[in-house]
């Protein structure tokens, strides 16, 4: 998760940023953050090279919102790709921040008790999760805040085979276009 505020546009940027990583909001040695903890008990986690996306996907998600529904869990998720899990184990524990998701899945798992010649299986249960407490993530760092007030500078870093260039105005850019007419612009590491 990326926390810059950009004056100008009224968005986030990634110049002078507080970058989140997946082993910022927890980890084994201290404690899991509940989004870490549930992919993890719901088995959504098999080769491992999805997840922080997933993790960091739905961490953002509950940041800006801390009831999603499962359609906008479903949303969240859509950028993501896994190549071993088929989403299940993913969705599923994901799912369990929305109360209509714990609602479903406890009315089920009552039906399937009532029921004697069914054998249940369950890989979790929804009171092992620890709650999900938003005023215990990481705060926006106070000293961004501060950076709306500054004026934007142009950035120049020069390379042994490359130079880095940012404008702050259409004018700086035009003039730099026009000196170096090959150069490639990048916006948001992409190139256009």
């Amino acid at each position: 998760m990326i926390s810059r505020y950009d004056r100008f546009e009224g968005r986030v940027i990634l110049d002078s940023t507080a970058v989140t990583t997946v082993e910022g909001i927890g980890s084994t040695r201290t404690t899991l953050h509940p989004v870490q903890e549930r992919i993890a008990k719901a088995h959504g986690s098999q080769c491992g090279f999805c997840t922080p996306g997933f993790v960091m996907s739905m961490y953002t998600l509950l940041r800006n919102n801390p009831q999603p529904s499962e359609e906008e869990i479903e949303l969240a998720c859509e950028s993501n790709l896994c190549r071993c899990t088929g989403y299940r184990g993913i969705l599923d524990g994901f799912k369990t921040f929305s109360k209509s998701y714990c609602c479903k899945k406890q009315f089920k798992e009552a039906e399937l008790e009532s029921q004697e010649d069914t054998m249940a299986c369950k890989l979790y249960e929804l009171s092992e999760f620890k709650s999900y407490d938003p005023s215990q993530d990481l705060i926006f760092p106070p000293e961004l805040l501060i950076a709306k007030e500054q004026p934007l500078d142009s950035l120049y870093i020069a390379g042994k085979k490359w130079t880095w260039y940012r404008p702050c105005t259409l004018d700086e850019l035009l003039c730099l276009k026009e000196k170096h007419p090959k150069a490639k612009l990048v916006v948001g590491n992409t190139e256009i």
